[in-house]
């Protein structure tokens, strides 16, 4: 081996350990000194653009990229930096972020309801409509925890003490917060979900066999699309968090970012991504 010499190899192994790496390595800065160390399982990190609480270091990494992502896309949108925020992030193993799952269903339901300009349900029949959804999913023997497990939560200051019981030195650093999944954990319920509902259908051993690779393609195409729902609601936690924006520049910023995201997700379908392995298989 020649060492004086350039070898043509080396900017094709540095490209590939830049892609496994995730093409930029997080900068992780020091967390401050009055949160908790421990929280749920969790530890907290700290990164330019957002503050994490996750289990592992791979498991905020993934995250922090994806905040990045985003920021990096409202700084081209807004001309502006966003506002820091606080994500809560769960992995394969994890204990849920909050121990009551009626509550993050009823605020899920009252953003989906914003966001499609419907009237948001009262308290009373988000109550109802949690029951509801329990026993449905009680009959069809699904957890009612991966159903929350794929779906990424929007939440303000307040709401991150108020649901997660998070002390006021951790809320009052931030402008905005979310609950989201890693790819493996939404991956994982995802397998769970849909064997659960295999299960309730009257098909043989080889017809099952048959499907493997059907379940694992379409989980891998939900991935896709949940990993693009987490990507628009922090896009929307900046965007209703950054001063100076008016109630239509809100809007025109958040349409025109849903409206990408969904271009992005019909040019995925075209060519759709490899299926995704879980623990739990197809």
């Amino acid at each position: 081996m020649i060492w004086g010499l350039r070898s043509p190899v080396l900017p094709v192994v540095a490209c590939l350990l830049a892609i496994l790496g995730g093409c930029t390595r997080t900068q992780w800065l020091e967390v401050p000194a009055d949160w908790p160390q421990e929280w749920r399982g969790r530890r907290p990190y700290a990164t330019s653009r957002a503050y994490l609480y996750a289990s592992t270091t791979g498991s905020a990494a993934e995250a922090a990229r994806m905040v990045r992502s985003v920021a990096e896309d409202f700084e081209d949108a807004a001309g502006a930096s966003p506002t820091r925020g606080l994500l809560i992030v769960t992995d394969v193993g994890d204990e849920p972020a909050a121990a009551d799952l009626g509550q993050l269903f009823a605020i899920a339901q009252r953003d989906e309801a914003a966001r499609k300009g419907k009237a948001v349900p009262s308290d009373a029949e988000l109550a109802e409509q949690w029951e509801d959804e329990r026993e449905d999913m009680k009959e069809e023997g699904l957890d009612p925890a991966d159903l929350l497990r794929v779906m990424p939560l929007p939440l303000d200051a307040a709401g991150l003490g108020r649901v997660f019981d998070l002390p006021a030195t951790v809320t009052d650093k931030v402008s905005w917060g979310a609950a989201l999944s890693t790819e493996d954990a939404m991956a994982d319920a995802l397998g769970r979900m849909m064997a659960a509902a295999l299960a309730e259908e009257e098909i043989g051993m080889a017809q099952r066999i048959l499907m493997a690779p059907v379940m694992a393609f379409a989980r891998g195409m939900a991935v896709r699309a949940m990993c693009a729902a987490c990507e628009v609601t922090l896009f929307g936690q900046m965007v209703v968090s950054q001063p100076g924006l008016d109630a239509e520049a809100r809007a025109q910023l958040l349409r025109a970012y849903r409206e990408r995201k969904e271009g992005e997700a019909d040019e995925h379908s075209e060519h759709p991504p490899a299926p995704v392995p879980t623990p739990n298989g197809p």
